[in-house]
């Protein structure tokens, strides 16, 4: 396009802000450095030209495209993304400062984008940076209380899914203080645009899955996992055996476990937990409410095959067996597929 105008002047195909915002985002989506950079550099040229263009301001980059790159870097899956994310938003709200130009103000999407940004980048102390932002955001909402910038459930998933990444020994801790700081603000301060969800209950799971530590940091990570999970089944069956629901529950749906709740207790138990008989039940009876809620999959399942990877197959199909009664029989634990189990079992697995 930027060819064609620059060969024949003609002003119906110069390219404008919203042709470059659409490269852009195509960009955002590929997931990767080169693209990441690709779509930086248009933005860098859309900042020049627009320098260059007192009577026509039609190319200059508003929040919009530099939200998209700040995306395109946390999709990236560079190092680096945070830093690149971090010196965006701080040069867009730069100019917004100096420019009082509206279209150039941060948005909760531009917030969250960065704090996906630090988190993805996995480096040392992003976790802790990203919820700086979002603490810098809740204290301007506080202040001039704009929906722009009100601070969601998504931003908090967001910062919660940066801990479970982070290499902090505590990041089962962290994540869960923020869980527990989204119940209370919705529940006591009727902040519903807080609420815990589906997704920020599995994240504090993945969390409590990745610790690494000494045994006192597995246990304390597995108590928080537990906790959350029987939280999270508590709340789907009271739901279920509710006539009327509350507001939040009607705009949400069913709070409840999904495969990825199972698979994720599961891996929590698989690598928290010695094994022995102990651990070996625990798995059993979790295995078997996801069985009653139809919503074993090929990630449940390879946990369930992980957790017992040493025993043969006879004694694989016991377990299996004694999750459902039914005398279900498999050559080795390789030969299970869930392609091979009842119908029953995997019929809510595309929750």
């Amino acid at each position: 396009m930027e060819r064609l105008y620059e060969e024949t002047g003609d002003e119906y195909v110069r390219p404008n802000r919203i042709s470059h915002a659409s490269v852009i985002n195509a960009l955002s989506k590929q997931g990767d450095f080169v693209s990441a950079q690709k779509a930086q550099d248009i933005l860098e040229k859309m900042e020049e030209r627009g320098q260059h263009s007192d009577d026509d301001d039609s190319v200059r980059p508003d929040i919009v495209c530099y939200t998209s790159v700040i995306d395109a870097w946390a999709r990236s899956n560079s190092e680096d993304a945070g830093v690149y994310a971090e010196e965006l938003f701080r040069r867009v709200d730069t100019l917004f400062k100096e420019t009082g130009d509206e279209r150039l103000k941060p948005n909760s999407r531009t917030y969250c984008s960065v704090i996906n940004a630090l988190g993805r980048s996995r480096a040392q102390g992003s976790a802790e940076r990203a919820e700086q932002f979002l603490r810098q955001m809740e204290r301007k909402y506080d202040q001039y209380h704009e929906e722009l910038i009100k601070p969601t459930t998504i931003l908090y998933n967001a910062l919660i899914d940066a801990y479970a990444r982070s290499p902090l020994v505590d990041k089962a801790e962290r994540a869960h203080a923020l869980l527990v700081q989204m119940r209370e603000q919705s529940d006591i301060e009727g902040r519903e645009y807080l609420r815990p969800d589906v997704i920020t209950y599995n994240s504090v799971l993945n969390a409590c899955a990745n610790v690494f530590g000494d045994d006192e940091a597995k246990a304390r990570a597995y108590r928080i996992a537990l906790r959350s999970f029987r939280e999270l089944h508590k709340q789907f069956s009271s739901q279920e055996n509710t006539a009327t629901k509350t507001r939040a529950q009607k705009r949400n749906g069913n709070l409840g476990p999904t495969s990825v709740s199972y698979a994720l207790i599961l891996k929590a138990l698989r690598k928290l937990v010695e094994p022995g008989d102990e651990r070996d039940d625990m798995i059993r009876r979790i295995f078997q409410l996801c069985i009653a809620r139809g919503l074993v999959n090929h990630g449940v399942l390879e946990q369930v095959k992980s957790a017992f990877s040493d025993r043969r197959g006879e004694e694989f199909s016991e377990l299996l067996s004694k999750c459902d009664g039914d005398v279900i029989t498999f050559e080795s634990a390789d030969s299970i597929d869930v392609r091979n189990l009842p119908s029953e079992w995997t019929r809510n697995a595309g929750r």
